[in-house]
């Protein structure tokens, strides 16, 4: 596996295949520092004209407006990620002291990371958080039913924490403005990253569940080993579990979510 940018490297097929999984993970760790100046190296900077977007609370979406077909009117078809994209955002702006969670508080969903015409898989942040220290937070959204390892979704948040790190110039000025005053800029590193997914994601990885059984030996390992080696390159990690029980639309989902944090493949 060839050193490249971790925003490439997370597509990797070894990085995406459960049973090629661990050989990628320890690979990934052994050339971590490479990897890394290979991403600051392709990272967009975006200029202060194109800002970043922020604000948590620019949009306000119901459930229903979510994932609506425009090819069967009137069919509704949810958009998991964009539904928990809202319910954190809000369930943090009315209660977030009271989670313990990596994060303070939400200052944006969907915040642009590419700065040019053509992308080059640049992508956004699902969301973007401050910590209790006024430091950016890279919040990574996975889906209950998911085909996406925990690998993945590891290499595209330290992708992304790179890409904030690159452009924290222009970034603190955009929060700084958000915030009326109230935040001053500091240094961005190191940037934690959370990877969130409801409970049934981090059940495939359970050693313990039916899907974990299947799960080849040493992968859990190898995934402990990125996590480390992210974190003294100063890319903390942390994972959150989601749960929201039965819910079916009938109250605001906000309400309905509880938060977990989790230290998965123990």
């Amino acid at each position: 596996m060839e050193t490249q940018s971790l925003h490439l490297l997370k597509n990797h097929p070894d990085v995406c295949a459960k049973r090629r999984m661990a050989a990628a993970a320890n690979e990934v760790a052994a050339n971590l520092g490479p990897i890394l100046e290979a991403t600051r190296a392709a990272a967009h900077v975006r200029s202060s004209a194109q800002g970043f977007r922020l604000s948590a609370d620019s949009a306000r979406l119901s459930p229903s407006q979510l994932g609506v077909s425009r090819a069967r009117p009137g069919e509704i078809r949810p958009s998991e990620e964009a539904l928990l994209e809202f319910a954190i955002r809000d369930a943090c702006g009315q209660r977030c002291s009271d989670l313990a969670m990596p994060w303070a508080r939400i200052i944006g969903r969907q915040v642009p990371l590419m700065a040019r015409r053509a992308s080059e898989k640049w992508g956004a942040i699902d969301l973007l958080g401050l910590d209790a220290e006024h430091r950016p937070v890279v919040i990574e959204l996975k889906k209950a039913v998911s085909p996406e390892t925990p690998l993945r979704a590891l290499l595209e948040a330290a992708a992304y924490a790179v890409s904030v790190e690159a452009n924290w110039a222009v970034l603190s000025e955009e929060i700084a403005r958000l915030e009326s005053g109230s935040w001053s800029a500091r240094d961005a590193v190191p940037i934690a990253i959370v990877v969130v997914a409801p409970t049934p994601y981090w059940s495939d990885w359970n050693r313990w569940s039916t899907s974990g059984r299947g799960v080849p030996v040493g992968t859990r390992s190898s995934l402990r080993t990125v996590a480390t080696a992210l974190s003294a390159a100063g890319i903390p990690p942390s994972f959150v579990a989601v749960d929201y029980g039965e819910w079916c639309g009938t109250v605001p989902l906000e309400t309905a979510i509880e938060f977990t944090s989790i230290t998965p493949w123990v």
